[in-house]
């Protein structure tokens, strides 16, 4: 029996080893596949992201709206930025929703230690890149986008070049993230090619142009180079604007002027008084005030 012993007690431990092994092998949860998990998300259902900047510059308020995507339950985003010196910084994060459809965090451009910040300067472009995921934690959908940060410039552009809006005056004390939304806060068109893009600034954004149409306080963003989209209603203000060269532009800023408030001058019109004869004594006839003025 002794001899016995050592051999049942070898096999034992065996069987042990085996079965902890199959138990701990069951007991793994499989990896999720980010890469096969993403689902194609229409416009209507995209949620809707601003980076707005502090009056500092130090600080970028991330607001993330229309979060309605079914099962979702989590959401990650992931803010990298680059200074100066080429080091990439980041602020990465995890919010459980808990049914909300809209969050806001306010994100430092530094670091803090025991109370004490320290702000990184000079930065002007970065990517923020947010997913949405399920109560398992797969990854459901996967948004980014690239920023730009500048406060000094005139020429407020996206990174890519696509969307740009000029300012009326040089800015002073202020500063401004241009960034693509993926999504609207209301309507829109079905598909976008490029964009939807929107700047946000740390005051009221000043006037400004984008093809004529800001100068009358229209809300438009600029979805590709052919297409724009203008959410209203919008309180218009009179301004001195030069017409579009082709016609019907022309004519659909006259008509936003017609409606706006205060008095606006239309430069240029030759293209509309080609195209619609008398039509400034037609206006006047349903009531409009305008008049011509030969300068």
């Amino acid at each position: 029996m002794k001899k016995i012993l050592p051999i049942i007690l070898f096999v034992a431990g065996l069987l042990i080893l085996v079965l902890v092994f199959v138990f701990i092998k069951k007991g793994r949860a499989t990896p999720v596949d980010d890469s096969n998990a993403v689902i194609e998300v229409g416009l209507s259902d995209r949620p809707v992201a601003s980076l707005t900047p502090t009056s500092d510059g130090h600080y970028l308020t991330l607001k993330i709206e229309k979060i309605k995507l079914a099962k979702v339950t989590s959401l990650d985003y992931e803010l990298l930025y680059s200074l100066p010196d080429g080091r990439t910084q980041g602020v990465p994060g995890n919010i459980d929703l808990k049914g909300a459809t809209e969050i806001e965090r306010k994100l430092l451009l530094g670091s803090e230690s025991s109370g004490k910040f320290r702000y990184d300067e000079g930065v002007n472009d970065g990517s923020l890149t947010i997913r949405l995921r399920d109560s398992k934690g797969k990854l459901l959908a996967k948004f980014s986008t690239k920023f730009h940060l500048q406060s000094i410039d005139l020429e407020l552009t996206s990174i890519d070049d696509t969307f740009k809006y000029t300012l009326d005056k040089k800015p002073k004390g202020m500063f401004f993230v241009t960034m693509e939304t993926f999504g609207f806060i209301s309507g829109g068109p079905s598909t976008v090619t490029s964009g939807p893009y929107g700047i946000f600034a740390s005051d009221t954004l000043p006037s400004g142009t984008a093809e004529g149409w800001q100068k009358v306080g229209a809300n438009i963003l600029l979805l590709d180079p052919h297409r724009v989209m203008i959410e209203g209603p919008t309180q218009l203000k009179g301004n001195d604007v030069v017409a579009p060269p082709a016609l019907r532009p022309a004519m659909a800023l006259l008509i936003a002027m017609i409606g706006a408030k205060g008095t606006s001058v239309l430069r240029d019109v030759y293209q509309i008084e080609r195209g619609y004869e008398q039509l400034i004594e037609r206006l006047q006839s349903v009531g409009v005030d305008i008049q011509r003025s030969e300068v």
